[in-house]
């Protein structure tokens, strides 16, 4: 990104950032979020929720350790233990570690078929994947991001929150694409579902 683009970016961020109580960043490496702006979303969000993406493009340079400060972080083990170049230690170690280093207030760790985990400095919940049959796992992860995202901001309890991102991320995967949309209905009634 050539210096006056970051600099007309940066003002139209400024302009419209305090509008919003949560700000959803998702980072691809492509270079659009620049140390400055990085820096500027850290500093002027709300509230802060964060993924970055590990991709053919940028594998090897662009980690999650560019951020220092976020309220939620929400990132695959994969792109954990590809930031930290570690593909033997426990994932909870990896967490906890990222957890001080980004000053974080809620990490969750995205494990696949595995279902995913949530650490906020206190303890670690275990929720496994809910997908009864999976025809394509594209978007799984972004969705979960949203609707913890929305949780996690307004206050909702962390295991609830999970519960609810990974049902909703065992809708997505049950369908070709990313064109669904999310049901109300669905979601509630997975829940009841699973209280019975």
């Amino acid at each position: 990104m050539e210096k006056h683009e970051e600099e007309e970016f940066y003002l139209k961020i400024d302009d419209i950032i305090d509008q919003y109580e949560l700000v959803i960043t998702i980072d691809y490496g492509h270079g659009l979020l620049t140390p400055k702006i990085i820096n500027q979303i850290e500093n002027k969000s709300k509230y802060l929720a964060l993924n970055t993406q590990m991709n053919s493009f940028n594998i090897g340079h662009h980690t999650i350790s560019k951020y220092s400060h976020v309220n939620y972080v929400c990132v695959h083990e994969g792109e954990l233990r590809n930031d930290y170049r570690d593909h033997k230690n426990n994932i909870e170690n990896l967490t906890k570690s990222l957890f001080k280093r980004i000053n974080a207030e809620v990490i969750v760790i995205t494990k696949g078929n595995e279902g995913s985990l949530v650490y906020d400095n206190n303890d670690f919940i275990n929720c496994p994947a809910y997908a009864g049959k999976v025809v394509d796992r594209i978007g799984a992860g972004d969705t979960l991001l949203a609707i913890t995202s929305l949780c996690f901001a307004v206050g909702m309890p962390k295991d609830l929150t999970l519960l609810i991102g990974n049902l909703a991320a065992a809708e997505m995967v049950a369908t070709i694409g990313t064109g669904m949309k999310l049901s109300k209905i669905n979601i509630l009634k997975s829940i009841e579902t699973l209280l019975k």
